[in-house]
């Protein structure tokens, strides 16, 4: 997804979810996929299933500390598609 490719994304996580439906991070991946391209409706869907699995994962404040946002680079990847696609739905900063 860091490279843009939102729809080929799509269909990776949506294997993916059909291989394991409790896997939260790809219902995220997935959430976020599906508002880049701007199906919000698909989105929220996949971010409500998200939050069920992980309830305690609220906020885009799950993403920081984490090995690839030590690296600029990938952080800012991560931070024009994944962490986009979730606050297009209104997933809380902090």
């Amino acid at each position: 997804m860091q490279t843009g490719h939102f729809a080929a994304a799509a269909g990776f996580y949506v294997k993916s979810r059909a291989a394991n439906p409790r896997i939260f991070i790809t219902h995220l991946a997935l959430a976020a996929a599906l508002a880049m391209q701007g199906d919000l409706d698909g989105g929220k869907a996949e971010l409500t299933i998200a939050r069920k699995l992980q309830p305690d994962a609220n906020s885009l404040a799950i993403f920081r500390d984490r090995p690839c946002t030590a690296n600029p680079v990938c952080r800012e990847a991560t931070d024009k598609t994944l962490l986009e696609g979730l606050r297009r739905l209104g997933f809380p900063e902090n």
